[in-house]
């Protein structure tokens, strides 16, 4: 890995920061509770190749608007870039939730945090309500009934967009497997 993305200052930070995560998320622990099992953060890595190709700097890309995170999960990227001093507006679904958004909520309590958290279904018409420097699409998409209407509402109510999703490891009969899928280099 290239250590300028590796020591990046947004990785540093989001991996210091994920270790204050861990410390919350053990003290607010109860019984039964599931958080996400997944490290949002290591989606840094990423954000930081593709930030560096394309020669913008965060502060480029969000502007002086808010940043969407829709898919959210337990909260750990938009608390991370809250800490960087981004209004932010966090989403998902309880429905679909692993918590049904508990854990976000509770994270947000001990981090006395400002972000505005909603739960939405971007099934059932979803209008984002302002316009959004940066979002974070992640591992959200392939949930969805209508994927590409949701795209469309993102791409006009966001300038820039990080977006990831699950594809499938095998077809319905176990006949193919996929062949993992690498961004083109520029």
């Amino acid at each position: 890995m290239d250590p300028l993305i590796r020591f990046s200052s947004l990785v540093r930070h989001g991996l210091r920061f994920r270790s204050r995560l861990e410390r919350i998320k053990g003290d607010a622990d109860t019984p039964g509770f599931v958080w996400y099992p997944y490290d949002s953060f290591a989606n840094l890595f990423l954000f930081e190749q593709l930030r560096r190709k394309a020669g913008l700097t965060l502060a480029d890309m969000a502007g002086t608007r808010p940043l969407l995170d829709l898919g959210t999960a337990d909260g750990a990227l938009a608390f991370l870039f809250e800490s960087l001093g981004y209004t932010v507006h966090a989403c998902d679904h309880a429905d679909t939730n692993i918590n049904r958004m508990e854990g976000v909520r509770r994270v947000a309590a001990a981090l006395g945090s400002q972000i505005k958290i909603d739960d939405i279904d971007l099934d059932c018409g979803w209008i984002p309500e302002c316009e959004y420097g940066l979002a974070l699409f992640l591992g959200t998409l392939y949930h969805l009934k209508n994927p590409f209407w949701v795209l469309e509402r993102l791409s006009s109510h966001a300038r820039y967009c990080f977006l990831s999703t699950r594809v499938a490891s095998w077809s319905p009969d176990r006949t193919v497997e996929s062949v993992a899928c690498r961004p083109p280099i520029y």
